[in-house]
């Protein structure tokens, strides 16, 4: 089943300081405490969950590694816990930038230049 969340690339504002229970300092020195019902998520998949959102992962993404470590039974639960994260503030969803990267460009200004300057010298 899809969920509009799905392709969302989230970040997470702050860092875990324990698993469990699950304890986040935010980047403005907040800490919260999220209480989880221990047949939602395990504390293997909780980890998972947050060491993956500290390097900008896709929803997908994430269920995609959950479903190979450990069975992910019901991917609900999971959207569960990034509205609850979301609407914390604890994470938030980023921007990804719609173009080339800087080594990109200067590969593509690269063959460019090598292309002008065999037509320049060869033609």
């Amino acid at each position: 089943m899809k969920n509009y969340l799905d392709n969302t690339v989230f970040e997470i504002n702050g860092s875990v300081i324990s698993y469990n229970p699950i304890i986040i300092k935010t980047n403005s020195d907040e800490e919260f405490e999220i209480d989880y019902n221990k047949n939602d998520l395990n504390a293997n998949q909780i980890k998972i969950t947050f060491d993956k959102l500290a390097k900008n992962c896709s929803i997908s993404e994430l269920k995609d590694v959950l479903k190979h470590t450990d069975e992910l039974h019901n991917p609900q639960k999971l959207y569960d816990l990034i509205n609850i994260l979301e609407k914390n503030g604890i994470i938030h969803k980023t921007n990804q930038a719609q173009g080339k990267s800087g080594i990109e460009v200067l590969l593509e200004i690269e063959d460019l230049s090598n292309k002008l300057l065999y037509e320049t010298i060869y033609s």
